[in-house]
């Protein structure tokens, strides 16, 4: 039976050209930009109220997630960004083999800082571990967002 005698010409067309987008986006590899391949960024990070004068007595808290990612290198950032004067970046570039990973990251309040920490890990293999201190100042409270960041920069 032929199917196309049932679906009305203006479907197949819209069908057709609809698998035709689906085909280019899946062969280009991602969207294109004007020079080159666009490789999204994964973000593992949490926004909260952080106090300027952390002790070692306060809690630190933990997020975690799941993640499939091919193989190539990655440019991995971990940090602490808040009002202009708090902020820390810690950032290097790492291979990965195709695969799903646990990635985790913690903030940890010390006496006058905070320690964010992630990791990547592979499930029957080694792990990755990462460290940004952030330093704070003056009193108060601050808006910030923790975590770590992944962007796909090449190869595969």
């Amino acid at each position: 039976m032929n199917i196309t005698r049932l679906v009305p010409r203006p479907m197949r067309l819209i069908g057709a050209v609809a698998g035709t987008l689906v085909v280019a986006s899946l062969v280009s590899g991602g969207v294109a930009t004007s020079s080159a391949a666009y490789y999204p960024r994964a973000t593992l990070d949490y926004t909260q109220t952080l106090t300027r004068t952390p002790t070692v007595a306060m809690q630190g808290r933990c997020i975690e997630r799941s993640i499939d990612l091919r193989q190539g290198t990655y440019r991995w950032e971990t940090y602490l960004y808040g009002a202009s004067d708090v902020g820390a970046l810690v950032q290097r570039y790492i291979v990965l083999d195709a695969g799903t990973y646990r990635w985790h990251t913690c903030i940890t309040p010390y006496n006058g800082k905070y320690n964010v920490d992630t990791f990547l890990q592979k499930k029957g293999s080694g792990m990755a571990f990462q460290l940004a201190v952030a330093q704070m100042s003056g009193s108060g409270t601050v808006q910030a967002t923790w975590g770590s960041a992944l962007f796909k920069v090449c190869c595969e």
